[in-house]
């Protein structure tokens, strides 16, 4: 598997429009069980140094606890791991 392979771009004509779109996709999207950064992706688009553009190269040093923290379970992906895990050993 190579991390690289699958992008998801948003274009809109203003930042707040695309990180919103962006926000949007993310949330719905179900990625499983393929680890990806979409919590670190999530919890970044909902950073105010980031929505007003005011980004550095220490933005994970600076606050890197918060953004990096694992992702809580999605339950639709927890409840289809579930399903599939008894199935398999009936």
């Amino acid at each position: 598997y190579d991390p690289m392979i699958a992008k998801l771009i948003i274009h809109a004509p203003h930042r707040a429009a695309a990180i919103a779109g962006l926000d949007r996709a993310l949330r719905r999207s179900q990625i499983w069980p393929v680890r990806t950064n979409k919590g670190f992706m999530v919890r970044l688009l909902a950073d105010d140094a980031f929505g007003a553009g005011r980004m550095t190269t220490g933005l994970i040093a600076d606050r890197g606890e918060a953004l990096l923290a694992p992702p809580e379970p999605n339950r639709a992906a927890l409840k289809l791991a579930a399903s599939a895990l008894l199935h398999k050993s009936s």
